[in-house]
């Protein structure tokens, strides 16, 4: 049996009263009302408190663990990291006075159904603990000490997680700066240069490899050119039909010849053949 005295209960119906009681037995409200009528309770729990009042309701609600109003969260975030969230944001509306919370879209089925699974647990070893130990308060502190162990191993759960996220969310933001399309245009705009640069090396080496054999090519056809025979004070004989003239025999007296000297050509007749010795 539990007691609880309040300097103002408010109960729900008619006005609200001062010095109040409510009184607890089995789980159920057995008196709630002035504290000059409420029957005696020897060997009740008693508590103290400034305001007693009935569990409020929360008629709409949503447990869906987000912090943010961007539902665009929902499938981003685990499940389990909102349930979590969902848990304390629970405990939130119990210490604000909300017992009961109509829930039209969430987790809160799902939260309804481990809170219950949760207390009836708690309530048999509740009751195996007070049927052993009589005082409810050091099954209450073993099961805290429980409470705590699996929060502090979920919360480790949750930061390695977390953690494991944050890795892989940083590796793929390295791979996605990697594929921008700014860096791919980077690479190739490198990679264009440097093969410029090695195909400009390339054709200016060429280039100057042909020039060099294209420079000794010509001076070799300078040398042979018949202009440049011409200019050290040679002529070239044609006859009237145009044959070059090469021996005695191509000429005779009375023919008409053409000669090209270096900057004119000259006609001039044939008055005498005169065979030379060829001692070369």
């Amino acid at each position: 049996m539990e007691r609880i005295e309040a300097e103002l209960l408010i109960p729900g119906g008619g006005e609200p009263v001062s010095n109040g009681v409510v009184i607890i037995d089995n789980s159920a409200i057995s008196y709630a009302g002035p504290a000059s009528r409420a029957p005696a309770t020897p060997g009740a729990v008693v508590h103290k408190a400034g305001t007693v009042l009935p569990g409020m309701w929360d008629c709409h609600g949503h447990f869906l663990g987000l912090r943010t109003l961007d539902l665009g969260r929902l499938p981003l975030d685990p499940v389990p990291l909102r349930a979590a969230r969902c848990a304390r944001d629970l405990a939130a509306a119990l210490r604000a006075g909300i017992t009961s919370v109509r829930e039209v879209g969430g987790l809160g089925v799902h939260l309804a159904r481990a809170a219950e699974a949760r207390i009836s647990r708690d309530s048999a070893a509740l009751a195996r603990a007070s049927a052993r130990l009589g005082d409810p308060r050091l099954a209450i502190a073993a099961h805290q000490q429980t409470l705590d162990e699996r929060a502090g191993r979920l919360a480790a759960s949750l930061r390695a997680s977390v953690a494991r996220r944050r890795r892989a969310l940083s590796s793929g933001q390295r791979r996605l700066a990697y594929l921008h399309p700014r860096a791919v245009v980077a690479r190739e705009q490198a990679e264009t240069a440097r093969l410029l640069a090695r195909v400009k090396a390339l054709w200016s080496s060429s280039f100057e490899q042909r020039s060099s054999l294209l420079r000794q090519a010509t001076s070799r056809l300078d040398a042979l050119s018949p202009l440049k025979v011409l200019a050290r004070g040679y002529s070239i004989a044609t006859t009237g039909d145009g044959r070059a003239v090469r021996a005695a025999g191509d000429v005779r007296a009375g023919d008409t010849l053409h000669l090209r000297v270096r900057d004119a050509r000259i006609e001039t007749t044939v008055v005498d053949v005169e065979p030379v010795e060829n001692r070369g």
